[in-house]
């Protein structure tokens, strides 16, 4: 048997040298699950599947069932600001000027131009979600809040 003594220190009382490290050193963290579960789910209270995305590839596949339903839902659940919000926004706006002159094409071709909005919308969202998860403040944030200890050399305990 061995033992060993270390004097072992939170992320904030590292040198800015160990805490680059642990940084590095630690990179997927905040990615080593699925992370996207909340977003998917999200969606799917709205009326959006998402199929599969790629950000490597930068592709996305969704399948909207009722497109006047999600865009209702994500203009009464979601802020003006978002993306998903505006393309759900003008849909509406569309759809009740065409319905009330019931041209069929237009509300289809209209439905899939929303659609192809929303899938660019979601996956822009998810890209940021990544990118933010990979960044070095959010790591440092998660080795904080999680109150890892690490040695002298910033390698985690």
């Amino acid at each position: 048997m061995r033992t060993i003594e270390t004097t072992l220190y939170q992320f904030e009382e590292l040198s800015a040298e160990s805490r680059q490290k642990a940084i590095e050193t630690n990179s997927t963290i905040n990615i080593d699950f699925d992370w996207w579960d909340c977003t998917y789910e999200g969606m799917r209270e709205m009326g959006v599947e998402i199929n599969s995305f790629d950000i490597y590839h930068r592709d996305i596949s969704i399948t909207i069932e009722d497109s006047e339903y999600t865009a209702k839902q994500i203009v009464k659940n979601y802020g003006e600001g978002m993306d998903v919000y505006i393309s759900s926004k003008r849909f509406t706006e569309l759809s009740d000027a065409l319905v009330s002159n019931e041209l069929d094409e237009k509300i289809e071709y209209l439905e899939e131009e929303y659609r192809q909005q929303m899938a660019q919308s979601i996956f822009t969202w998810l890209y940021e979600e990544y990118d933010y998860l990979q960044s070095e403040e959010s790591i440092a944030q998660a080795l904080v809040d999680n109150e890892y200890e690490f040695t002298k050399d910033g390698i985690r305990w």
